[in-house]
C-alpha cells in the first residue's frame, strides 16, 4: 500500500508582480509537517533549504521553491512561486 502524500505548501501571497517588499508565508494542509524552502533556485529537500518558521520578506525578484515532509509519509510535490518586484 502506498504511503499517503504530504500536502504541497502554499505561498501567500502567490507569486506575481508587486511594487513593494512582500511578507511571504507558507502553509500546508498536513498537520505536523515540516516545510523547507529556497530562494536561490535550488531544489529544496529534507537536507537542503531553510526550515519555514515565520514569514520572510521578498524585496527583489526571485523564484521561491518549497516542499513539505513528515515521517511516515511521502514528500509533497514542489510548490513554486515567482516574485517580480518592480521598484
Amino acid at each position: 500500500m502506498a504511503r499517503p502524500k504530504v500536502s504541497a505548501p502554499v505561498f501567500n501571497p502567490l507569486g506575481s508582480t508587486y511594487y513593494a517588499t512582500q511578507s511571504v508565508s507558507l502553509s500546508s494542509a498536513t498537520p505536523g509537517d515540516i516545510i523547507k524552502y529556497t530562494l536561490d533556485g535550488t531544489k529544496p529537500s529534507e537536507t537542503n533549504g531553510t526550515v519555514y518558521e515565520r514569514p520572510f520578506g521578498v524585496s527583489s525578484s526571485l523564484k521561491a521553491l518549497a516542499i513539505a515532509y513528515k515521517d511516515g509519509m511521502e514528500t509533497s510535490d514542489m510548490a513554486v512561486a515567482v516574485y517580480t518586484i518592480e521598484a
